[in-house]
């Protein structure tokens, strides 16, 4: 139990890992639990959760999840359960929730996982989808004065709070936005196009003729009545083609043009101020440049997001470089799809794939080409066999 005491004999525990282990999905103990199961194995750290995981997947679970709440010391600001499937090892993150309104977490965690597993997700997924309903349960358990022991219940619906959950930290299954949309990014530059002598529509035109799967419509000098005019045009041709359009920061621009979204950094409106403003069926894209701004980002109601800089970059002379190592932690942090930003090109494209993106933004790769066509083919297909090589 959350307090220590053994709730079954030594040949019941050991029964449970002969007969029921080898049939389970997923097995979800906490430290103490895992401890337990495994006769005494510290489970105190983050590295021991993760040993832990292996050692209870070898006894025949498909998955394991170690759930480390009982880690998380005073203050701490995230909770971090270990998912480890036989192949890897993921830290599902979120922010945690500081109050005594514990009790029956794990159950309601366990059956909220079930219920999405029953739904057809993968277990990933559905892990995800558990750790979102389970941590905005908590937060609107905290301030509930229920029971008077110290494991006081969570909200079980016993006093009446709102339930109805805001679209926020719902999947993003009704919006317009797969995975597959994000495999070749585009980025248009105003810049780009008047040295090059293009338009902008003859340059997005170009870069969907090569195999743009998305395209974000980047302008910072005009002002919002000729920007609306852009990209209705530009909608006009994203939209014959089945391309979403998304609108780098005017929330403004995207609703008054209907684009299919937008794309906002940390500097601009917050995401959940975003979300509550396009709806639940607009695509939004958020810039994450670590954990913390990836998780958040992913609570507040972003559908993907876009991490670096990868590489030094000139197109934003703000940017700072992250790395490959910094966008492989922003992948392994949540579950919602990650493009890699900043100095990538068809040449280096791989690499970010290869740490978990599931695709890669541009901007003068495709749009200061001299052959816009062939430098997003190049781009795509190097995207889409890394992808295969990756699995």
């Amino acid at each position: 139990s959350t307090s220590g005491c053994s709730l079954a004999r030594a040949e019941c525990v050991q029964a449970l890992k002969a007969h029921l282990f080898p049939l389970a999905t997923l097995v979800t103990p906490n430290t103490i639990e895992a401890s337990a199961l495994l006769e005494g194995f510290p489970v105190n750290s983050l590295p021991c959760m993760e040993e832990a995981a292996r050692r209870l997947h070898a006894l025949g679970p498909t998955a394991v999840l170690v759930k480390g709440g009982h880690l998380a010391t005073e203050g701490e600001p995230w909770a971090v359960d270990v998912l480890y499937d036989g192949d890897r090892i993921v830290h599902v993150r979120r922010p945690k929730v500081q109050t005594e309104n514990t009790h029956g977490t794990g159950c309601t965690l366990a059956s909220a996982i079930a219920a999405s597993l029953a739904r057809g997700c993968g277990i990933e997924e559905a892990v995800n989808e558990g750790k979102d309903f389970i941590t905005e349960l908590l937060a609107r358990s905290k301030e509930i004065s229920l029971g008077s022991g110290p494991q006081r219940p969570m909200q079980h619906a016993l006093m009446t709070v709102d339930c109805d959950f805001d679209p926020k930290i719902q999947p993003s299954k009704v919006r317009n936005l797969k995975p597959e949309d994000l495999r070749c990014y585009v980025v248009t530059d105003p810049g780009c196009n008047e040295r090059s002598g293009r338009s902008m529509l003859e340059a997005v035109s170009l870069a969907i003729e090569g195999g743009a799967t998305i395209v974000q419509l980047r302008e910072k000098n005009i002002g919002g009545g000729d920007f609306v005019k852009i990209a209705k045009l530009v909608k006009a041709i994203t939209a014959s083609k089945g391309i979403p359009l998304l609108i780098n920061d005017r929330v403004d621009v995207a609703l008054a043009a209907d684009a299919d979204g937008v794309h906002i950094g940390q500097s601009d409106i917050s995401t959940a101020d975003v979300r509550a403003l396009i709806g639940p069926n607009k695509i939004l894209g958020v810039s994450a440049g670590n954990t913390e701004e990836a998780i958040r980002a992913q609570m507040d109601g972003a559908d993907y997001l876009g991490s670096g800089a990868a590489y030094p970059t000139g197109t934003k002379a703000d940017a700072s470089t992250i790395g490959l190592e910094g966008i492989r932690r922003v992948c392994e942090s949540v579950h919602i799809p990650v493009v890699s930003i900043g100095g990538v090109d068809a040449s280096n494209a791989a690499e970010t794939i290869a740490v978990g993106c599931a695709g890669a933004a541009v901007v003068s790769c495709v749009f200061a080409a001299k052959d816009p066509i062939q430098a997003t083919r190049e781009l795509l297909k190097n995207v889409d066999d890394a992808l295969a090589a990756r699995g």
